[in-house]
């Protein structure tokens, strides 16, 4: 998911490398291991999650940039799909 957030930043003029890009996921992931995240939350009280905003984000600009985004369009289908209300 990082790689593929990276690419399409490098693609809108970020300078990026794909090794950052993942360290940083990794710390992030690590600093906030003891976190129940907002997404947790929202998918364990069947509330509309932020998704789309976040990875959907990142297929929207891969397609207009020409980049393939299978990992974060699974997401965008997965989450997506999960009961909500």
């Amino acid at each position: 998911l990082a790689r593929e957030a990276a690419a399409v930043a490098r693609a809108a003029g970020v300078a990026i490398s794909d090794e950052d890009a993942a360290r940083r996921w990794r710390d992030a992931a690590a600093n906030t291991a003891d976190n129940r995240s907002s997404m947790l939350q929202d998918v364990q009280a069947k509330r509309e999650t932020e998704i789309d905003a976040i990875c959907g984000g990142v297929v929207r600009n891969a397609e207009r940039y020409g980049i393939d985004a299978p990992l974060c369009r699974a997401m965008v289908q997965l989450i997506g799909a999960l009961p909500r209300g």
